[in-house]
């Protein structure tokens, strides 16, 4: 966290250089030595001028020490960044300096929550009795929690490169399988396993079209995206789906007492604990940042490119699944014309949470930051009274600027190496 007051809340003004920035992460027994070339460095990184790291940092220019507070969060290696107006009452140069710290970052896929916080003081301002309570907390979570966990599975998609419009239909299909065999008297578990397998048997489909017939992801899976909302139009006989009797899959998603979250927010965070482990600390996350970045080079490096894209698009609808029972825990039944659009949103909250279009680039925590972006919107346009084309509108307009963000980043990294 960087605070806009520096003096009182982001620095010891009191100590070195060296003691402020490598205050967070210190071993048992101290090396002046060694901390003083680190300190060095991080100087140089971060272009602070000064006597040496021995200065105290109560010495130097206002810019200079908001660069020292920032440096410090650097060194720490922070995987989120809360920033509090982080330049404000600083010169020009140092600001510049800030801000391409901030867009270095952000191009890292640090997830840095100005926008999503920005966004939560303004609703809030305009209507903190309604906005700002547990009440709401909760129910955003709620809304948020089939979109998040289906952008897992998006996630990893995006990182290798590819993208999946299809699915929103596959939820639909989800919630129709799962309420038909839990009329047909299955377990609740085992009818949200076969459910939630039938899902991933869609990615496996789209993953084969994709790498045995080359074909483009988009044109696959868009294809796929009006099969798949007919076969669950088909199968329900183009009507909603109740069981006979409600089971534990129905109170997923249900709102509990003050101070609880419903069991589909949990099932969410805990499989996107999962995920980040997967893409940090395994070699099929090593491998789908590969393909990502550079398909050729992946495959002349012995990466077998085609079934890990099997693999992640099987992935990618199986956590659509998961998000499919969640819906079915939100309507209580299954629905062949739910999630209609949904697969933009869901595309829109990986864009938001840093991922790249063009692959090789994305995280689990910006992600979630994307999607939380989008029930804040929805949300906050509901407790102003908008009318729902307005929220369209505004739903809209974040896809396309997303979209375009990302559409920039590519384009200054192809430059970067002229530059």
């Amino acid at each position: 966290y960087l605070s806009e007051d520096r003096k009182t809340e982001g620095l010891a003004l009191n100590l070195s250089l060296s003691e402020n920035l490598t205050l967070p992460r210190l071993p048992a027994l101290l090396n002046p030595t060694r901390l003083a070339q680190e300190t060095s460095t991080w100087l140089e990184k971060i272009g602070v001028r000064a006597a040496g790291p021995n200065q105290a940092v109560g010495e130097l220019s206002g810019g200079n020490q908001q660069k020292i507070a920032f440096g410090r969060l650097l060194r720490n290696n922070a995987e989120i960044l809360l920033l509090d107006e982080p330049t404000r009452g600083i010169d020009i140069g140092a600001k510049q300096t800030l801000y391409g710290l901030i867009n270095e970052l952000a191009g890292q896929g640090k997830a840095v929550l100005i926008g999503l916080i920005a966004i939560c003081a303004l609703f809030a301002s305009l209507r903190w009795d309604t906005f700002v309570s547990w009440d709401n907390f909760a129910i955003i979570l709620q809304q948020t929690a089939v979109i998040g966990i289906a952008a897992l599975g998006m996630t990893m998609v995006i990182i290798a490169g590819g993208i999946d419009l299809s699915v929103g239909s596959i939820i639909a299909l989800g919630t129709i399988v799962l309420a038909l065999l839990l009329q047909a008297g299955w377990p609740p578990l085992a009818a949200a396993i076969a459910a939630v397998g039938a899902c991933a048997f869609c990615g496996v489909l789209s993953g084969l079209l994709i790498t045995k017939l080359r074909l483009l992801p988009f044109v696959v899976t868009l294809g796929m995206m009006g099969a798949l909302r007919g076969a669950a139009k088909g199968l329900a006989g183009e009507q909603p789906i109740y069981p006979d009797e409600e089971t534990w899959l129905s109170s997923l998603m249900q709102l509990g007492e003050v101070g609880t979250l419903p069991s589909g927010v949990w099932m969410m965070l805990g499989f996107a604990v999962l995920v980040a482990a997967v893409l940090k600390f395994t070699r099929f996350g090593r491998h789908l940042f590969a393909v990502g970045s550079n398909e050729l080079t992946a495959r002349l490096c012995g990466v077998p490119v085609d079934r890990i894209k099997i693999y992640v698009y099987a992935l990618g609808a199986a956590f659509a699944g998961l998000g499919a029972v969640l819906q079915f825990g939100y309507l209580t039944g299954g629905d062949p014309t739910t999630a209609v659009g949904l697969e933009l949103n869901i595309i829109a909250a990986v864009v938001i949470g840093g991922a790249s279009l063009s692959g090789g680039r994305g995280t689990v925590v910006g992600t979630l930051v994307g999607a939380l972006i989008m029930s804040v919107v929805a949300n906050g346009c509901t407790k102003l009274g908008l009318a729902n084309w307005v929220q369209e509108i505004v739903t809209g307009a974040i896809i396309v600027a997303a979209v375009t963000l990302d559409a920039l980043r590519h384009r200054k990294s192809k430059l970067a190496p002229d530059a």
